[in-house]
Order: structure tokens, then sequence, then C-alpha cells
């Protein structure tokens, strides 16, 4: 796959994948429908804490009255990470950690061919 922008394109990849799993905690019981507030998808200041991070659970924790910590963990139950994403964490208060898989950076080598 030829892709202009790894990067942009992984943060678009998981914020899909993030509202997904939202959808399925939904349906699942796990989480009320609602309209849910617009989140970031970050790469984290230490990389410890994986490639990318997002703050989904704390901007939606007035909307789905939960605790940030209930709301990620009830995220990662209902998390698809394809073939780009080896593992997803809750870290803190409620940040979800993701950490892509050698897949993601064959797509990279791929790329700069």
């Amino acid at each position: 796959m030829i892709v202009k922008d790894p990067a942009v394109y992984m943060k678009k990849l998981i914020k899909e994948k993030i509202t997904a799993a939202y959808e399925k905690a939904v349906a699942g019981g796990a989480l009320d429908k609602v309209d849910i507030v617009d989140f970031e998808v970050e790469v984290p200041k230490d990389s410890a804490n994986g490639e990318f991070s997002t703050n989904f659970a704390m901007k939606n924790v007035r909307l789905l009255k939960k605790a940030p910590v209930m709301i990620a963990n009830a995220i990662i139950e209902n998390f698809d990470g394809g073939e780009l994403i080896e593992s997803i964490s809750v870290a803190g208060p409620g940040f979800i950690n993701i950490r892509l898989s050698a897949n993601y950076y064959s797509m990279i080598v791929e790329n700069v061919r």
C-alpha cells in the first residue's frame, strides 16, 4: 500500500478504529449512545507510551458519565487493531496508547522505495 504521509494516515485510521470501538461498546451495552466530542490522536511526548495516543476517554467523560479509565477500557475491549496496530493500552487517567506493528514499518519502507 502506498501512502503519501504514513503518520497522517495512521492518525486518521486510529480515529476511525477508536470510533468503531465506541460504536461496538455502545452496541454491547458498555457505553451509552451520545454524540461524541471530537478527540485527538497525537504522538506522545514519551515514546514509552507508544507511537500514538488519544484523549478520547477524557474528552467524552461528561457525556458518557463514567470515569475516563472505564471509558478507555470499554474502547480497548472493543478495539480491532487490524494488521498495523500491535497493541493498545490505558495509561494514567484515561489516555489510550497505541503501539504499531512491524507491518506499519514495512509499509513505510515500501513508501520509500
